[in-house]
C-alpha cells in the first residue's frame, strides 16, 4: 500500500492506497471492495494509464473523484464527482491516476499544478 500526499497543501489524500497494475486486477478490486471509504484510494499507474484515453466507471455503484497525475508527480487534471457509468478523457502526459471516495478533491484543496 502506498499514501497519496498534497505536498504543497500539506494534505493527505489517502492513508491506505491499493496499486493495481493490471486491467484484471482492477476488476478485481471493484468486484471485492464494495465502495471507498474515507482516507481508501486505488493508484493505476504504467501503460495501462499512458495508453489510455478515457478512464470507465462501469462497475461503480457509487460516485468517485479521480486525479491525473503526470511524471513529475504533479496534478495535470481531476474529475470530481465522477459517477457510475461514465467516461473520463485522460489528460496528455497522465503517467498515473488515482480514484478516491467521493468529496477528497474538495476536501484536500487539490488543484491542478
Amino acid at each position: 500500500m502506498v499514501m497519496v500526499v498534497n505536498v504543497s497543501k500539506k494534505s493527505v489524500l489517502a492513508g491506505r492506497v491499493s496499486r493495481l497494475a493490471t486491467r484484471w486486477r482492477g476488476l478485481a478490486h471493484l468486484v471485492t471492495h464494495p465502495e471507498l471509504y474515507p482516507g481508501e484510494g486505488i493508484l493505476v499507474e504504467g501503460e495501462m494509464v499512458r495508453s489510455a484515453r478515457t478512464v470507465g466507471t462501469r462497475f461503480l455503484r457509487y460516485p468517485i473523484d479521480i486525479v491525473f497525475v503526470g511524471e513529475t508527480g504533479r496534478v495535470i487534471g481531476s474529475a470530481p464527482g465522477v459517477r457510475p457509468f461514465t467516461y473520463v478523457p485522460v489528460p496528455a502526459g497522465t503517467d498515473r491516476l488515482v480514484k478516491l471516495p467521493l468529496g477528497t478533491i474538495d476536501a484536500s484543496a487539490t488543484a491542478c499544478g
